[in-house]
């Protein structure tokens, strides 16, 4: 495995007293890597950008849901850091029984626009508006 540098560093920095830092640092990776064969950093997909603006980019996404969820199921049943089920909440009989609902719920109705007709605006008109 290629062990690489979170930043790059400068030799400016290297000279005002961080000479260490680099080496310590490839140091600490390695030990990571032999210590445990897990990944070093968050599992995220690497995903292009939506916008035609920024379509050619690449940023990293939320997360490999399929290959955390064939590893480990339970975990997923919360977020990392939310609270318990709400007494609120549906309960495993109620979403079981629970059915789609295939028709409109709200049907869009489509309303005639009033059309006015077109008047001719004469002299007398225009000028009473003044």
């Amino acid at each position: 495995m290629k062990i690489t540098r979170r930043y790059k560093m400068s030799n400016h920095s290297l000279k005002i007293g961080q000479p260490a830092k680099i080496p310590s640092e490839t140091k600490s990776y390695k030990k990571a890597h032999t210590v445990a064969s897990r990944p070093l950093n968050i599992l995220k997909l690497i995903v292009h950008c939506p916008t035609f603006c920024y379509y050619t980019k690449v940023r990293t996404g939320k997360g490999f849901l399929q290959e955390l969820k064939a590893l480990s199921p339970y975990r997923l049943q919360y977020h990392r850091y939310g609270d318990a089920p709400k007494k609120s909440d549906a309960s495993e009989k109620e979403i079981k029984v629970a059915t789609q609902v295939k028709e409109d719920v709200m049907p869009v109705r489509y309303q005639q626009s009033v059309k006015t007709k077109k008047h001719i605006i004469i002299d007398d008109k225009k000028n009473s508006l003044r």
